[in-house]
């Protein structure tokens, strides 16, 4: 992909303005926990099921879920193959991204 912008800030890195997988431009600022759950929340929203649905589909509680998508918390490698396996993607989607 070509970068969109190049920018230098005040301690002289470069912000590349790649744009990742999902389209989205990279930023410095977000987590890694953001990012996987801003995945998460994309394929969800795709399928067109609620957090519920999905929740239950991954053998999570709906409030796990939304801990998961918001980035507040950092799901487990098994957590991530549930959610894969209920939304019907590999492993591999949510790190596109990154």
């Amino acid at each position: 992909m070509e970068p969109r912008v190049t920018k230098s800030d005040k301690s002289g890195s470069i912000e590349d303005g790649f744009e990742t997988g999902s389209g989205a431009p990279r930023t410095a600022e977000r987590t890694l926990e953001e990012a996987i759950g801003a995945q998460i929340r994309q394929h969800r929203k795709r399928l067109d099921i609620t957090g519920g649905e999905l929740a239950t589909a991954a053998g999570l509680s709906t409030g796990m879920l939304s801990k998961i998508e918001n980035g507040q918390i950092s799901p487990s490698l098994s957590t991530l193959q549930s959610l894969a396996r209920a939304l019907n993607q590999p492993l591999s989607t949510f790190f596109y991204a990154l």
